[in-house]
């Protein structure tokens, strides 16, 4: 455990010495370090990931436990594939110390990178141009011309099927809004409509 607190420090530091170099905490994930097994902006999003899903499994603590609430991560990060909240665990580590040390980072954000967001844009103009080139927006999973769309627009619909259960989604209020004013069938074989 000690060596693992001696890399996460090292990454720490390590993304620290970006803030400075590059004045913000998003790093690219892509491209591996010299000196590294994956690059600094990899571990961003490892840090992030056990976040979002520390957040998610208090929230089914709080609610399968009201008495216990609020459980610190250390305590469910060991625990695997059971099926009560309080067996099972994360896939990623992060401690309280850790949490508090990233959100002691001004500038230092939860969310993914920004660079996530023109992705969505960059996707939803393709969607329209498929739209307008065919007459709807039915993209096949497997689009031979846009495998990435294709994908894209299945992702959408299991994002909005999330929000719809009340599961956390990358579908914000506003990407919503952006699907819905170009008529995006979010629903498209799903009888639940």
């Amino acid at each position: 455990m000690e060596k693992n607190n001696e890399n996460w420090m090292k990454r720490y530091q390590e993304l620290i010495e970006y803030e400075r170099i590059n004045g913000n905490f998003n790093p690219p994930s892509t491209g591996r370090d010299v000196n590294a097994a994956f690059s600094i902006g990899a571990w961003c999003d490892n840090q992030r990931h056990a976040y979002r899903e520390y957040k998610a499994l208090l929230k089914v603590f709080a609610t399968k436990y009201p008495n216990h609430p609020h459980i610190k991560p250390e305590y469910i990060a060991s625990r695997k594939n059971a099926k009560d909240p309080k067996e099972s665990g994360m896939t990623y580590f992060i401690s309280k110390e850790r949490i508090d040390k990233l959100h002691a980072l001004e500038g230092f954000t939860w969310e993914f990178r920004p660079s996530i967001t023109p992705f969505f844009e960059r996707r939803l103009e393709e969607f329209k141009e498929f739209q307008q080139k065919e007459g709807h927006g039915l993209v096949p999973q497997h689009y031979k011309d846009n495998r990435s769309l294709g994908k894209w627009v299945a992702r959408q619909r299991c994002e909005y099927k999330a929000l719809r259960e009340g599961k956390e989604s990358s579908l914000t209020p506003e990407r919503l809004a952006q699907l819905e004013a170009i008529n995006f069938e979010f629903c498209y074989g799903d009888p639940l409509g």
